[in-house]
């Protein structure tokens, strides 16, 4: 993440679909690049979690922090313009 960031890439797309299960390690450095990236006034959004993966990620309220999408498309077209 802090390649991408030095890089001057802001808008960050986590792609999940191919996750069967994510663990309490997985949500917790979604949260951890998610805070680093706002703070370098950047946007993190998710796509592709479904079952499982999307469960968790609504139980441990990651999506209130980062917006889930079902495409990469869909998240990309949410980022703001700048």
């Amino acid at each position: 993440m802090t390649e991408l960031l030095n890089a001057g890439i802001k808008k960050i797309i986590f792609e999940l679909s191919r996750l069967d299960a994510i663990d309490s390690t997985g949500v917790g450095i979604i949260v951890m690049c998610e805070g680093k990236v706002r703070k370098a006034g950047g946007e993190v959004r998710i796509a592709g979690a479904t079952g499982l993966v999307k469960d968790t990620l609504v139980m441990t309220h990651v999506d209130r922090l980062v917006p889930l999408f079902p495409t990469v498309q869909e998240a990309a077209k949410d980022f703001k313009i700048t």
